[in-house]
């Protein structure tokens, strides 16, 4: 896949962050993640919880109503917790 400008910008206003050297692939800590969607640190303590409550439903609208498919993973963790969550991103074919 290659990184597009409509992927770049959405990255960049969406992470306000530069798009990394993996083209359409951004990594982001939970508590950066927390921040981004100004949730505060003790609302849904657990990430199951959050990713349930928070971020599918988030994912699940871009997905719906946009050019691009989202994919999440955990991609680091401290033991059982996860620390880092890959975003991927994905341009839907043009029809």
């Amino acid at each position: 896949m290659k990184n597009t400008p409509l992927l770049k910008i959405f990255i960049y206003f969406f992470f306000n962050i530069e798009p990394t050297t993996q083209e359409g692939k951004v990594e982001i800590t939970v508590g950066e993640l927390r921040k981004l969607l100004l949730t505060r640190e003790n609302l849904y303590a657990r990430w199951a919880d959050y990713k349930r409550r928070v971020v599918q439903p988030l994912v699940d609208t871009i997905n719906d109503k946009t050019c691009l498919d989202v994919e999440l993973n955990v991609s680091k963790r401290d033991g059982n917790t996860p620390t880092h969550i890959l975003f991927k991103f994905i341009e839907k074919p043009h029809t």
